[in-house]
């Protein structure tokens, strides 16, 4: 949340995520948004999908296709040009990803500091398909100021925090990271933290935002060539199979050898929870002398989203 309206210059935007390019804190105030998000004010409904799929030989995959809101969420509200823009896409995707894992309705928030321009950015997967992604101000100030050659991004930390929707305690994890290559920072994290046989894929280029999820689980074929594949996935961070254009020409390439059966699919979208009511209820919790000092000349306190770059003009008159 921030206190201070920032303006952004979107007509300068190059084309969004990479085409032709060389290349914790919930909503102010907010309940837990838990459960999948209806369409409706701070909402767009889109048609970007993920599938869950299972095999005969124990293994678990996932398929996300969600061009639509990469766009919406990096070029639209956030207004990055194309290297950041695809790099905070990828984040998308693999949140998304990350986000099949919840062992039911929850929340799983990624979040990276590092050194570099794009020092720093955080991505919420919501319920069933929902996500959002924060841009602080001084990364966009960062961003405007890049040369356009040194690294976005270098070493930093990955912070992973998961919560469902009865838990009193979220898992969190924390996690130093090496690197510029996003799908990497979260193969990284797969290996080092949560020690499990899996890897993610993404591409996000040419107006395309697609990622792959594969997991061994417990009491699967150690033998079977999906193992080779979560190795290659590995070291690689993408697939050629991330070129097809469906998800059962996707899989078969990815694996000739496996027999993946759709479990569940559902609709991707951006969700912000944001609201005024919530920023009020926030705010109530400053003192008289801090909310003084927060207004303009008007009596107005400017607020705006760091999520979906809402603002809202909330007078001091009805805090108090």
């Amino acid at each position: 949340m921030v206190f201070k309206t920032t303006a952004f210059d979107h007509s300068a935007t190059a084309p969004w995520f990479g085409r032709g390019a060389q290349i914790n804190d919930l909503a102010p105030g907010a309940t837990t948004p838990l459960d999948r998000a209806p369409p409706g004010p701070g909402c767009a409904a889109m048609s970007d999908r993920i599938g869950r799929y299972v095999t005969d030989a124990g293994f678990a995959a996932a398929v996300v296709r969600c061009p639509a809101t990469v766009e919406e969420v990096c070029v639209r509200q956030h207004g990055l040009g194309p290297r950041p823009a695809t790099m905070l896409g990828e984040a998308i995707v693999a949140g998304l990803l990350l986000g099949t894992r919840l062992k039911g309705p929850g929340l799983l928030t990624a979040a990276l500091a590092g050194e570099g321009a794009f020092r720093h950015f955080r991505v919420d997967a919501i319920g069933l398909g929902s996500v959002r992604a924060m841009v602080l101000p001084s990364t966009h100030e960062a961003l405007a100021a890049w040369n356009g050659v040194d690294p976005l991004l270098s070493d930093g930390v990955l912070t992973v925090e998961r919560r469902l929707q009865d838990d009193t305690q979220p898992y969190q994890s924390k996690l130093l990271v090496a690197g510029d290559a996003i799908p990497s920072v979260f193969n990284q994290f797969l290996v080092a933290s949560e020690q499990v046989m899996a890897a993610i894929a993404v591409r996000v280029s040419d107006g395309e935002a697609v990622g792959v999820y594969v997991e061994r689980l417990p009491g699967a074929d150690v033998t079977h060539p999906l193992n080779e594949l979560v190795i290659e996935m590995r070291d690689a961070n993408s697939h050629p199979a991330l070129n097809e254009a469906d998800n059962a020409a996707l899989l078969s390439a990815l694996c000739p050898e496996a027999t993946f059966r759709e479990l569940h699919a559902y609709d991707v979208g951006f969700h912000c929870p944001c609201s005024r009511d919530r920023y009020i209820a926030t705010l109530r919790g400053f003192k008289q002398t801090e909310l003084t000092s927060l207004t303009n000349g008007a009596g107005v306190i400017e607020t705006v989203c760091d999520f979906c770059r809402t603002r809202y003009d909330i007078p001091l008159d009805e805090v108090l």
